[in-house]
């Protein structure tokens, strides 16, 4: 053999010891648990790798991290589940309201006979009330101003033992107040004096008031016709004013009528019986018809 085969041969040998060695030192860190790198000739050159303890300790780590990351996506998924159902609710609360303000901006712009049965049933019930508190209340219309002098409660108690025939009680009738209401005429016009209000303590005694004057028809005072009135409130004074006009063509034709509480008429004619009449333009076709 010529000395560049020898060479080459020797060559050749050299590459395969290094290959052996690495291959052994694969073999012997496989043995004692080390990783191997699939390149034989970078674990020939890197003698210091990690061992199974260190990657032991990096996988545990990854999982660890990952077990956490798979909890927060847990979480994040309960999250989106409340998220959507609570968009979904205030949606359907958001129509709801909607919903509502336009039945009530329809109620606003056409009210239906129901809301204003409802409005009639509570002004009927308000207007009851206050007629409750005033039923101690009389009112005297057609006594000249100044007729009282200082004293509206002496001048009462001789008024009506003069008119109604009543004699007061030992130290006079009984009143919470007495007093003039309404605006104050000129000095010249004394002879169309502001109503009298009084307010009794006793409901009995205004009952006995009211049903002598009735008994007596006129009421005169120093040459002037004056009436009691029971006081109610304006929204009852507003529908008994209505039958006015009935009232006239009942006195005209000498028809015995009377008001019940808190505006019906009540007609009595000869022989019929009783007619009742809540309706101010009925009645009239009634009254017209005798």
């Amino acid at each position: 053999m010529s000395e560049e085969g020898k060479s080459l041969s020797s060559g050749g040998n050299t590459e395969q010891r290094k290959l052996r060695s690495a291959a052994q030192t694969q073999l012997n860190m496989c043995s004692k648990g080390v990783a191997i790198s699939k390149d034989p000739i970078a674990n020939a050159t890197e003698p210091d790798q990690p061992d199974m303890a260190q990657i032991h300790g990096m996988l545990s780590k990854i999982l660890e991290e990952t077990a956490d990351l798979k909890e927060i996506r847990r979480s994040l998924s309960s999250v989106d589940t409340k998220l959507s159902s609570l968009i979904s609710r205030i949606a359907e609360v958001e129509d709801r309201v909607s919903q509502l303000e336009d039945e009530q901006a329809n109620i606003k712009a056409r009210p239906t006979a129901a809301t204003k049965e409802d409005i009639q049933l509570i002004s009927d019930r308000l207007a009851e009330a206050e007629d409750r508190s005033r039923r101690n209340n009389l009112t005297f219309v057609g006594i000249p101003e100044g007729a009282e002098k200082s004293n509206v409660t002496a001048f009462l108690n001789e008024f009506i033992s003069a008119t109604l025939g009543i004699d007061p009680t030992p130290g006079g009738i009984e009143m919470d107040r007495a007093h003039r209401i309404g605006i104050r005429r000129g000095a010249g016009d004394k002879n169309h004096g502001r109503t009298i209000l009084a307010r009794l303590l006793r409901y009995k005694d205004c009952q006995a008031f009211l049903e002598a004057a009735r008994e007596k028809k006129r009421l005169m005072w120093n040459g002037k016709q004056v009436m009691i009135f029971p006081d109610y409130s304006r929204e009852t004074q507003r529908k008994r004013e209505a039958f006015l006009r009935c009232k006239k063509a009942l006195h005209e034709r000498k028809i015995k009528f009377g008001m019940l509480y808190p505006a019906t008429l009540k007609i009595f004619i000869s022989g019929q019986s009783p007619r009742v009449f809540d309706d101010p333009d009925k009645a009239m076709e009634y009254i017209e018809k005798r």
